[in-house]
């Protein structure tokens, strides 16, 4: 098994990514304006590639969006996956709910179309990317958690190791709607935020 030391953050996301974030850390909200969100980068461990907690091997899938633009790549075990049908995941995703996972940066990288991306800040703490040719959602950012990216299944190709463990925000799913299987639901977080921000990384 070898272990490297992971890639410094500008090798992941590029040079334009990081302009887009610096010059919004000393931009303040505007109401209806979109946004660009922070992501900064933190130290951490060796990767080891090869190997993984309880030594399975590393998985690695790629994502792209509908015009395919723009790609990506994950590195690593998603952390825990959840179906989420609050009001803004529906209406970002055009859909009865987001499925969705957390990773941590370090797991990320851009292939392609990095010059397409155009985030907009959803909430004071979230900022969701888009491609700017097809509108297809990408990663949402978090500025009290820039070591996290969150993740839509919907995007990525290839095997995806794990299954949804409960549907989140029951609380407002779409009336026309109905959860028919038998996961836990939870009408806010699952016990949590922290929960669903988990990477497992």
């Amino acid at each position: 098994m070898a272990c490297i030391s992971p890639r410094p953050r500008p090798q992941h996301l590029g040079a334009r990514w990081q302009n887009l974030t610096r010059r919004s850390s000393s931009r303040p909200m505007a109401a209806g304006r979109p946004l660009r969100g922070s992501f900064v980068a933190t130290p951490r461990s060796p990767l080891c590639f090869g190997v993984m907690q309880g030594g399975n091997p590393l998985s690695k899938v790629t994502g792209k969006c509908l015009c395919e633009t723009v790609s990506y790549e994950i590195e690593g075990q998603l952390g825990p996956i959840f179906n989420c049908h609050c009001s803004k995941c529906r209406r970002w995703h055009g859909a009865a709910f987001r499925t969705r996972a957390s990773i941590h940066s370090d797991q990320f990288r851009w292939l392609s179309g990095e010059q397409n991306l155009t985030p907009y800040a959803s909430s004071e703490n979230v900022t969701k990317y888009f491609c700017k040719t097809c509108g297809s959602p990408l990663i949402s950012t978090y500025k009290d958690r820039p070591e996290v990216i969150g993740v839509p299944l919907g995007g990525l190709e290839g095997d995806i190791h794990g299954e949804p463990e409960a549907h989140i925000f029951t609380g407002s799913k779409a009336s026309w709607h109905q959860i028919t299987d038998s996961l836990p639901q939870f009408e806010s977080w699952p016990g949590s935020e922290s929960r669903v921000r988990d990477t497992n990384a």
